[in-house]
């Protein structure tokens, strides 16, 4: 297991971090949130400021002190891939075994196992200019398990591929780190669903949310995990009958949160009802009824459909719909009858 809480000062990061033996944690943030951080103070590439972290009985730092990151049994998946050009495919994977001072020829051996296991067999000898970004990124991988890491650590290890490659690159992790303790650092619910087990929220340098990734996608309590999930965040308080919202407005819906209590709800845009406000009646009821105005901030075209964003809403549209919307004009989105939930949050 590994047990953590990494702080570096200089980059805005105080983070807890828990992860059970054999589980991946999606970390979950936007640019600049500190998920790289996280991971090069656990890889030992950057020293943390204070804190501990220890993965099963070995101690990674505590405060200054630390293992050197030859030592720590932790394998890093950079976005970059970082691979020497002036080396084989083979020679590449084989590196970390070298450097462990594996034999040559049993590093050789190991190293075309793992690119077979990649789908890379009969790639030894070549270089890694000729390869595809998505090879590159599976000679990566193959480089990092090749030396049997205590923790993998991955971040955004589908960046910079096309879908085709993101999809067969997320299947091939899915297989692979089923037995490994990892953590994969990514703004892509994608990731999170396929590889995870459990995620973790980065904001600002601080972890908000902990759950299960069920519970983190389908129940939000932070606008990052929200906007990840694809879900609009609503806050508000509960009443007899649903949630007046923060700001204004109230919706239906059904809750085991106490009256009076704080109360989330997260809505899918696609089932949020978009018109002009002209076009609606807005009688005092039908405000009771989940029908919010609010003015356009942001027209954003999805495929053959088009997001319409207010202040705190957004609701998807067809294109005819969306050509007769202006920005700043006033519109009104009807919420459905949906289920809200508590706001606690757990940290980790």
């Amino acid at each position: 297991m590994l047990d953590a809480h990494i702080v570096s000062s200089s980059r805005g990061v105080d983070a807890r971090l828990r992860v059970e033996s054999g589980a991946t944690l999606a970390l979950l943030g936007a640019n600049g949130a500190g998920k790289s951080t996280i991971l090069e103070c656990l890889a030992g590439i950057v020293s943390a400021d204070a804190g501990s972290a220890r993965l099963g009985s070995t101690w990674l730092h505590q405060g200054r002190s630390r293992l050197a990151p030859g030592r720590r049994g932790v394998a890093i998946l950079t976005q970059d891939d970082t691979l020497f050009e002036t080396m084989t495919v083979g020679d590449n994977v084989a590196y970390g075994l070298r450097s462990r001072r594996v034999s040559k020829p049993r590093a050789r051996a190991r190293a075309h196992e793992w690119l077979d296991v990649v789908g890379l067999s009969g790639a030894d000898e070549a270089r890694p200019g000729t390869l595809s970004g998505g090879q590159r990124r599976r000679v990566a991988i193959a480089r990092a398990l090749a030396s049997e890491p205590t923790l993998m650590l991955l971040d955004e290890p589908c960046a910079g591929l096309d879908a085709e490659a993101s999809t067969r690159i997320r299947m091939l992790l899915a297989r692979l780190l089923v037995s490994v303790t990892a953590i994969v650092a990514t703004h892509d619910a994608i990731d999170a669903h396929v590889l995870a087990s459990h995620v973790a929220v980065l904001e600002d340098g601080a972890v908000t949310e902990h759950d299960s990734v069920d519970a983190v996608m389908e129940r939000p309590r932070t606008a990052i995990a929200a906007s990840v999930a694809g879900l609009v965040l609503l806050r508000g308080t509960r009443t007899a009958t649903g949630i007046a919202l923060d700001g204004g407005g109230v919706i239906a819906a059904e809750s085991d949160v106490v009256v009076g209590a704080p109360a989330l709800v997260a809505v899918r845009p696609a089932d949020v009802r978009v018109a002009r406000h002209n076009d609606v009646p807005l009688r005092p009821s039908a405000r009771a009824d989940g029908v919010i105005v609010e003015r356009v901030s942001a027209i954003e075209p999805r495929g053959d459909r088009v997001r319409v964003h207010g202040a705190r809403l957004a609701g998807d549209v067809d294109a005819a719909t969306a050509a007769q919307l202006r920005l700043d004009e006033p519109v009104a989105f009807t919420v459905p009858h949906c289920r809200a939930y508590g706001d606690s949050r757990d940290s980790v």
